[in-house]
């Protein structure tokens, strides 16, 4: 079950292809901070699809691979993760925040 936040998720990447928590995001703009050794891996903030409920990309903005910041906005109640590529990041930390 995602957890509601109003400000801020810090959590640390460090298994391959594996998503970090999911969010439950209250609305409005956002930024969701990336830094550490990536390993060639691709970060990618992703929103659950209201379609189908699968995780989605949420663009080509939103992926990095190196450290970096990825603006967004989300409506109340959206679902997002930050998903590694199948590259093995070693220690990627990631902080999700209200503007």
């Amino acid at each position: 079950m995602a957890d509601e936040i109003g400000s801020l998720l810090n959590e640390t990447i460090t298994l391959q292809a594996t998503p970090s928590s999911i969010v439950r995001w209250l609305g409005g703009e956002g930024i969701a901070i990336m830094e550490g050794t990536f390993n060639g891996a691709t970060m990618t903030l992703q929103i659950r699809s209201s379609v189908d409920g699968a995780f989605v990309s949420m663009g080509s903005d939103a992926e990095l691979v190196a450290d970096g910041v990825v603006a967004f906005v989300a409506s109340h109640g959206t679902d997002l993760r930050i998903e590694a590529s199948v590259a093995d990041p070693t220690g990627v930390d990631v902080s999700i925040l209200v503007v």
